[in-house]
């Protein structure tokens, strides 16, 4: 990702990456296909790095569902403890679709999760949820909107994902 956001994702070569490594080009197509193929491992990394993080703010049970998800570190928190070769190259207006895709994919990868949390809210009799898939996607994919809309500060963002989850959460109880 560091050579990446240094070069850009277009103008990076796998010969780049080879020299940067210190190996041959041909023992990176050896492992990989394209530098389309290692981005994505690095994007999985992150995102996988997200959902890790996050999924340990969910971990205690004996806090109520709410205060769980309230609690949990929000995505501004998380990058700041990245390395900043990451948020370099996810942040440079030019690689806002990459931003998008990878935003996609913390949302995919955290639905399950959170699908799950809906449903054990709902057999302890906390909460009811009658479509907690189709609620945890909503929850989360709809966060992307206030996420990244860069127009606002970050601590308004913030304010605004606490409100939008408490008015969804509240209305299930």
């Amino acid at each position: 990702m560091k050579l990446f956001s240094q070069k850009g994702f277009e103008q990076t070569t796998i010969r780049d990456i080879a020299k940067n490594l210190g190996v041959s080009q041909g023992l990176c197509y050896r492992y990989f296909k394209s530098k389309h193929e290692l981005f994505d491992i690095g994007l999985e990394q992150y995102a996988n790095y997200f959902v890790m993080a996050t999924k340990q703010g969910f971990s205690d049970k004996a806090i109520p569902l709410k205060d769980r998800l309230l609690a949990s570190p929000n995505f501004f928190e998380l990058e700041k403890k990245l390395d900043n070769s990451y948020l370099q190259f996810f942040y440079k207006p030019e690689n806002k679709q990459y931003q998008i895709l990878l935003s996609h994919r913390i949302c995919k990868k955290m639905c399950p999760i959170l699908s799950d949390m809906l449903k054990e809210a709902t057999e302890q009799g906390e909460y009811s949820f009658n479509q907690p898939d189709t609620i945890a996607s909503f929850l989360l994919f709809g966060q992307l909107a206030i996420l990244l809309d860069e127009s606002r500060s970050e601590s308004e963002r913030v304010k605004e994902l606490t409100e939008f989850i408490s008015s969804i959460i509240d209305k299930y109880l």
